[in-house]
C-alpha cells in the first residue's frame, strides 16, 4: 500500500468499494412498494453499511441533512406549492440523506486507502455488465429475448444496454470511466486494467448512442484543454478531428442520430420552429428547460424534492398530447432541470459550484483529486442526460461537492480543523 495512504481494514476497503460501486452499476434495479420505486442499492447499503461502521459522525450527518431538507420544504410549502406525491417525497428524503451519509462514509475510506481495491471492484462490475449484454445477445440470437426500437447503428443485431435499461443510460452511467480512459489513459490502465477497458470498449461497440457520441466529444475537448505537451495535444486533435468526421457521418447516414441533430439546431433556430414532429427526445429536453426556467421565475426556493411534475404546466411541450403531458414529467430529462426546479436559486448555486469544483481540478493527477473529477463528469453529463438524484453517479458526485465544501471550510476556519479531522 502507498505510504501517502492511511491503512484501514482490508474488510473496511472493499466494503467501501462495493459500496460504491453498487450505487454506480445497480441504480437501474428498481424495487417498488405499490407504485414508489427505490433503487435496489438503498436496500443494499444498509447490509454494506454495516461492514464499513456508520460512525457517529456519519449519524449526525443523516439526521442534519434529513432536518435541513425538510425545513426547507417547509419553506417551500409557504410559496403555495403542493406536493403532488406526498408519501414519494416525504419517504425520499430520509432515503437520499442515509445513502448520502453512506457515499460521503465510502468515499473518505477509498479515499484514504488508495485507488486499489476500488478500481478491482470496477472491474469486475464492467466485466459484468459485459457479460450481461453477451448473454441477451445469446438470448436474442435463440428466439428467447425480444428486443424491440433498439437497433444498432452498424450491425444487424439489437443494441443490448445488460444491466442498464437503454442505450443512452448505458453512457450516462459509464461517462465517469469514460473521461478516465480519454483523459487519464495512463492512469486508466494502471487501475482498470486489460480486463477493465476491454469490457468497457466492447460495452460501447455493443451497445453505441448518440449519447456515447456526445459525452466522447466532450471529454476529448476536456483533454485539449488539460493537454500540457505538444504530442498530446496533437494525438487529441487527430482523435477529436476523427471523432467528428464519424459525427459527420453518422448524421448523414444514421436516421436516430440526425433527427436530433436537426431537431437541437431547430431548437437553438427558435422554439417557433419546434412542433409535434420534431425528434421527441429534443422535445422532451425543451420541456424540462420550460419547467425548469416556469419554476425559477416562480417559486424562489423551488417547489420541493421530487415534486418537479408540478411545473407541467409551464411548458407548451406538456400541451402537444396526453403522452407529451405525462413522459418525464418527473425527471425533466435532466438532473440540473430538477435541482432549478425543485431547489430554486439553490439549486443554481450548487449547478455553479459543481462546475466551478470540476474545472479547479481538471489538471491534477492526484488520485484523490482524479476520484472526484471523474465522478464530477458523470454529473456534468446528468446535467444533460440524467432523470433523478438517485441515478448512480450524482449521488456519489454530490458526496464529492458536500466534502469540497468542508475541505473549503476546514480551510477558512482553521481552528474548527482539528474538530473536523476527528470526524
Amino acid at each position: 500500500m502507498n505510504k501517502n495512504y492511511h491503512r484501514i481494514s482490508s474488510r473496511q476497503a472493499y466494503a467501501a468499494s462495493l459500496g460504491i460501486a453498487s450505487i454506480i452499476f445497480l441504480w437501474p434495479i428498481q424495487i417498488f412498494w405499490g407504485t414508489i420505486g427505490a433503487p435496489a442499492y438503498i436496500f443494499t447499503s444498509v447490509i454494506i453499511i454495516c461492514f464499513s461502521s456508520f460512525t457517529a459522525p456519519d449519524g449526525i450527518r443523516f439526521m442534519v441533512g434529513m432536518i435541513l431538507l425538510f425545513v426547507l420544504l417547509y419553506l417551500q410549502k409557504l410559496q403555495g406549492i403542493t406536493l403532488s406525491t406526498p408519501l414519494r417525497t416525504i419517504l425520499a428524503i430520509p432515503a437520499f440523506t442515509f445513502i448520502m451519509a453512506c457515499a460521503f462514509r465510502w468515499l473518505r475510506i477509498v479515499l484514504q486507502n488508495g485507488p486499489f481495491p476500488l478500481f478491482n471492484i470496477f472491474r469486475i462490475f464492467l466485466f459484468g455488465q459485459l457479460l450481461t449484454q453477451l448473454c441477451q445477445l445469446a438470448a436474442w440470437m435463440a428466439g428467447l429475448y425480444s428486443i424491440v426500437g433498439y437497433e444498432h447503428y452498424l450491425l444487424n443485431i439489437p443494441r443490448v444496454s445488460g444491466i442498464f435499461i437503454e442505450p443512452s443510460l448505458v453512457a450516462f452511467s459509464l461517462s465517469p470511466f469514460i473521461y478516465l480512459a480519454l483523459c487519464r489513459w495512463r492512469l486508466a490502465v494502471k487501475w482498470l486494467g486489460k480486463i477493465g477497458l476491454t469490457s468497457l470498449g466492447l460495452t460501447f461497440v455493443l451497445c453505441p448512442s448518440f449519447t456515447i457520441i456526445a459525452i466522447v466529444a466532450f471529454a476529448l475537448l476536456l483533454r485539449q484543454i488539460q493537454n500540457r505537451s505538444l504530442r498530446s495535444v496533437l494525438f487529441s486533435t487527430f482523435v477529436l478531428l476523427l471523432a467528428g468526421s464519424l459525427l459527420i457521418l453518422a448524421i448523414h447516414h444514421i436516421p436516430a442520430v440526425s433527427s436530433r441533430v436537426y431537431g437541437v439546431a431547430s431548437l437553438l433556430s427558435g422554439t417557433q420552429y419546434v412542433n409535434i414532429n420534431t425528434n421527441f427526445s429534443v422535445l422532451m429536453f425543451l420541456k424540462g428547460w420550460q419547467m425548469a426556467l416556469g419554476g425559477l421565475q416562480n417559486y424562489f426556493l423551488g417547489v420541493g424534492f421530487l415534486n418537479f411534475q408540478i411545473l407541467n404546466e409551464y411548458s407548451f411541450v406538456s400541451l402537444f398530447s396526453n403522452l407529451a403531458w405525462e413522459l418525464n414529467a418527473m425527471g425533466g430529462t435532466s438532473v440540473a432541470f430538477k435541482l432549478i426546479g425543485e431547489f430554486g436559486y439553490i439549486g443554481v448555486l450548487i449547478i455553479l459550484f459543481s462546475l466551478i469544483s470540476f474545472a479547479k481540478n481538471i489538471r491534477e493527477d492526484d488520485y484523490k483529486k482524479t476520484l472526484g473529477t471523474i465522478l464530477l463528469f458523470g454529473l456534468i453529463i446528468s446535467f444533460v442526460r440524467g432523470a433523478s438524484y438517485f441515478d448512480g453517479v450524482p449521488v456519489l458526485a454530490f458526496a464529492v461537492l458536500y466534502r469540497n465544501i468542508r475541505l473549503y471550510f476546514i480551510r477558512f476556519y482553521k481552528p474548527l480543523n482539528a474538530n473536523f479531522e476527528a470526524s
